[in-house]
Formats: structure tokens, sequence, C-alpha cells
């Protein structure tokens, strides 16, 4: 009873207390229990509640990364109304980790943080913050991780997620095992695929990509309103898609006279055809992206970029393994894609194998689950009459085989560049640090000497399908040598390839990955770049094959920041 009756003498004193307070704290109180209840009623009526998914939705909880400021868990709906389908979404629509389809109608995959909401393709780790099919994290968006395709549309087509890439196990048996970290593809952040070439990557601004979007989300319901959704119905109405836009492309186009084609069915292997192919053969970062883009220019163009990704870092010169890619190349020079189980189990978790191959990737996108499907790419890359390939891993003398299949009537361009601009270039990939055929100038220059010699002796023993070129004279003739490229590969100098050459040449638009460059000083800018010592490593292993490719040695350090470093080559190779 002590405990009550003191209880009570303390309510006697406040309120006694209570009764003399002053005003202003009559006013106080009342004030903020005003505000409290305002802030609380606030608090729960902005709060939307869940929206259903849209029909045919997946929606699939990715691993969210620690609270951030403006972030909350919404498995539905866009808080900003745009209607897509996310997983950890900020509150101001600027990202998230996308799982689903997107209903404004953009249909992007997205599976990681993208700041920018650009909704790219890629396949690991995108430090631009560009986005797309991301199997890692993106260390400028904070870093979610996701599943590696989207819903295709609003019926689930079923692509396979793509792990996180940590290990990459060779392929081909003998093939060597390399860690890596995989970079962006097409546009592309700061690095690339493993062994691809920065400029490689196409580069799209944000218009150009929801454009692209758009046209995507259109491409696919179009052809699912026309047919039974049947992997057969799908695939034969593409066909028919494109049969017709080819018909379109080829409309008064110009044939070469060595061709003697007296129509387009002459060169479409669908139609008993024998198409124009071309191969161009270099080494890592030495200007083959830029030739390959300015290939696919040309109308009707069937691009098989870097085939021989599969076979990692390294450089392929003798035995299994030269049989292996002389195999792979073959196929797909034939558009044969049966018995190419390692290249087609590679290609879902590393897309930018596609990626590049533009008359290709919009199907990609647009029908996931067949992309990587034999009975789909057969008739697909037969309706082509040109047939384009680059490869950065198969040593020159490799070629011989193809170059002597007079059925299969290759021409084969060598693409070389001076090693102190490849070596400079390398350095910017991540991939290349640990490889010794990227790393090792030695090696690059061993490479450089043999494919002279073979240059040499392809040079009398194939005078009609075989060419060199260097990537300097290249860049700084770019129309003239692009005119003299496309006659050696029996191609017309079309307008749109004359239209790409004048938006890529004249100036630098994006980073590493950009193949939108000033030609003119593109090649050279490693006489900057460089250290004087870097360069003197280099020219000390690099002697031989500096002297046989016409390129001058730097003095001193004066002289190396201002000389021109591209000589004449030596007579007895076939040049453009």
């Amino acid at each position: 009873m002590m405990w009550l009756g003191r209880t009570h003498v303390l309510w006697r004193l406040t309120r006694s207390w209570w009764c003399r307070r002053p005003a202003w704290l009559t006013v106080m109180v009342g004030v903020s229990g005003m505000v409290c209840l305002m802030m609380l009623s606030r608090s729960t009526t902005l709060a939307p509640p869940l929206r259903p998914s849209p029909p045919g939705a997946r929606v699939v909880l990715a691993a969210a990364p620690p609270a951030r400021l403006h972030q909350d868990l919404d498995t539905s709906q866009d808080t900003a109304g745009r209607g897509r389908v996310v997983t950890s979404q900020d509150t101001a629509g600027r990202g998230g980790v996308v799982t689903s389809q997107d209903t404004a109608g953009r249909g992007r995959v997205v599976t990681s943080q993208d700041t920018a909401g650009r909704g790219r393709v890629v396949t690991s780790q995108d430090t631009a913050g560009r986005g797309g099919v991301d199997t890692s994290s993106t260390q400028a968006g904070g870093g979610e991780a996701g599943a590696a395709w989207e819903d295709a549309g609003p019926e689930h087509l079923g692509a396979p997620a793509a792990p996180h890439l940590g290990v990459l196990t060779a392929p081909h048996p003998g093939a060597p095992t390399h860690k890596m970290q995989a970079d962006a593809a097409p546009g592309e952040g700061p690095g690339t695929a493993p062994g691809t070439e920065p400029e490689e990557e196409a580069v799209l601004g944000g218009g150009q990509e929801e454009e692209e979007g758009a046209e995507e989300a259109g491409l696919r319901d179009e052809i699912l309103s026309e047919v039974h959704e049947t992997m057969e119905g799908k695939i034969e109405a593409i066909l028919k898609r494109k049969r017709e836009a080819l018909a379109i492309d080829m409309e008064g186009y110009h044939f070469h006279p060595h061709l003697k084609a007296k129509d387009v069915s002459d060169l479409v292997m669908e139609r008993g055809g024998n198409p124009v192919r071309s191969l161009v053969v270099t080494t890592w970062r030495s200007g083959s992206t830029f030739i390959g883009d300015v290939l696919q220019s040309h109308p009707a163009t069937f691009y098989h970029y870097e085939p021989l990704l599969d076979f990692g870092i390294s450089q392929i010169r003798e035995g299994k393994l030269a049989e292996q890619a002389i195999y792979s190349l073959r196929h797909l020079l034939t558009c044969n894609y049966t018995n190419m189980e390692s290249y087609l189990e590679y290609g879902p978790m590393h897309p930018w194998l596609f990626f590049h191959n533009l008359q290709l990737w919009s199907y990609c996108k647009a029908f996931p689950d067949l992309c990587w499907l034999p009975q789909f790419l057969e008739p697909f890359c037969q309706l082509f009459p040109f047939q384009a390939v680059k490869t950065v891993r198969l040593r020159l003398n490799l070629t011989r085989d193809l170059l002597q299949d007079d059925k299969l009537g290759v021409q084969v361009v060598l693409l070389v560049r001076d090693p102190r601009g490849t070596m400079q270039s390398r350095a910017h990939r991540n991939w290349c640090p640990g490889n010794a055929d990227c790393d090792d100038p030695a090696r690059l220059c061993d490479d450089l000497v043999n494919d002279y010699n073979t240059a040499r002796i392809f040079t009398r023993k194939f005078p009609h399908s075989f060419r060199v070129i260097r990537y300097e004279d290249f860049s700084f003739h770019a129309h003239n040598m692009t005119k003299d490229l496309f006659d050696f590969f029996h191609l017309d100098y079309h307008p749109r390839v004359q239209t790409f050459l004048d938006t890529h040449t004249t100036k630098k638009v994006g980073g590493v990955s950009s193949t939108f460059r000033n030609s003119k000083t593109a090649p050279v800018h490693w006489q900057q770049d460089l250290t004087w010592q870097e360069v003197v490593d280099i020219q000390k292993v690099c002697d031989k094959a500096l002297k046989l490719w016409g390129y001058r040695m730097a003095r001193y350090e004066k002289h190396l920041r201002s000389f021109n470093p591209v000589g004449k080559l030596r007579k007895g190779l076939m040049l453009l």
C-alpha cells in the first residue's frame, strides 16, 4: 500500500503544477501533438498498395544490397509509375534489379543495378552503370545480383539464367583455364569481354537504345501475332521477315565483276548459291573491331564476331587446338552449326559472342529461347549473301587450309599493328595481365615475325585471295583503304559504308570501347601514353618485328614524342 500512497501524492503534485502552467507551454504541447498526428497520417497514406504483376511476368527476387537512402523493396511496381517489374527499386525510379517484363514497352533485359537506366545486355561487371544482362554486379549502381534473362514478353520464352562468372573452364581439351573478371560488353563500360577488343563495342546513345528497345518489342509482338507459339512457327516467321528485309537491302546492289553473279540468289546458300566470304586475321588490340564494323556496315552481311572466343585468352598456333579452331571456322563460314556444342554452350553465358552481329542480335533479344539453337541459326545464317569473320586468336599459318579450299572461296586479310601501340592498348584491359600470350611483348613480336614469314609465302601462293594491311595505313587513309579492301573482298562500296566512315573517323566519342575515333590520331597515341622506359622495354624484344613490318625505332624520349613511327614496308608482301 505504501507505493500506492506515493503514487497518489505524485499525481496530486503533477496536477497542481499543470493547473498553474504558463500559457506558452500549453501552445507548444498542442502544436507538437498536431505535428505528430499529421506525420503519422502522411506516412500511412503515402505508401501505395502493391499492384499485381503484368500478365505473364516472372518476378524473381534477387539479393539486395545493404539498405540505402531512398530505397525500398518492390517486387511488382516501380513507385515512379513506369510500370516495371523490379525487385529492388529506388523510389526515384533510377534503376534496381529488374528481372521481368518492362511494361513501358522497352522489353529490356536488366538484372543488375543500372544507374543510367540504359538497359544494355552484358554478362558481368559494368563499371559504367550501363546495365543489361548482368551476372555479377554494377559498381556504380549498388551491386544487386540478378537473373540472366528477362522474360521476353507477355509469354516467358524460357532462357536459362547465367551464373556469376568466376573461373572460366577451358571448353576445349588442352585449352588453358583462365581466371578472369569479365567486363561489360559493347558500349561496349570501360571493359570488354575477355579476349575481345574494346573498340569492338558498339556505342549507342540513350535515345538510340530506347528506339532499339521499342523496335525489339514491336518485332517480338508482331511475329508472335502471326504464328502459333511453337518453335517451328517462330523460326519460320523470323525467316520470312528477314528474307523480305534482305530483298529490300539488295535492291539496286552493284555486284562485283569478279563474282559473275546474275542475281542475289547466286550468293545465298538457302537457294543453292555460294556466298562471298571474308576473313580478317590479327591479334588483340590491333584495330580489327573497326574493320569488322566497316564490313558489317555493308548490306546483307552476316558477321561472325570472334568465333574463337571459347578458346580463352590464348593464341592458337599448332596442335589439337589448331585443328579445332579451323573446324569451327569452316563450319561457321558454311553456316553449319551442328557439332558446335562448345561454341553454342559458351554463348548463353557470354552473349557478346552474338552481340556484335547486328543482323542476328535483335532476334536473340526478342527470342532468347531460339538464339543458341542450330535449328534456328543454320537457316537464318544461310539467308545472307555475304559472310564476314574476324578473329584475334588464330595465327596466319593456320589459314592455309581455308585458302586452299576453292569451293569455300574465302578471301583472307592479315591485319598488323605496331606492337608498341598494341601493348599500350592492352594495358587498359583487365583480362590481359597474367596471360603470357597477351601481356608478354616478346610473344607478340614472335608472332609478328612468324606472320611476316607466312605472309611472304602466301603472297606468292595465293596472289588473288590474300592481302596484308597495317592498321596505321588503314586509319590514316580510311576512305581510300576501305575502297581497296572492299574491292579485294569483292564487295560494293555501298553508300551505307560511306556513311559509316563519315560518322566514325572524324572525332572520338565514348571511352576505350568506342569505335568512334579520330582515325588520324588513334593509331599513334601510344607515343604520348607510354613512358620512355616502357618503349625501351618493348623495342628491346621487338626490334626484328618492327623492322620487318616497317616501323621506325624511337631513339630517345624527346624523339619518341614527336617522330613518325610508320615507315615503308619491305617488298615481297601483297598489300592492299
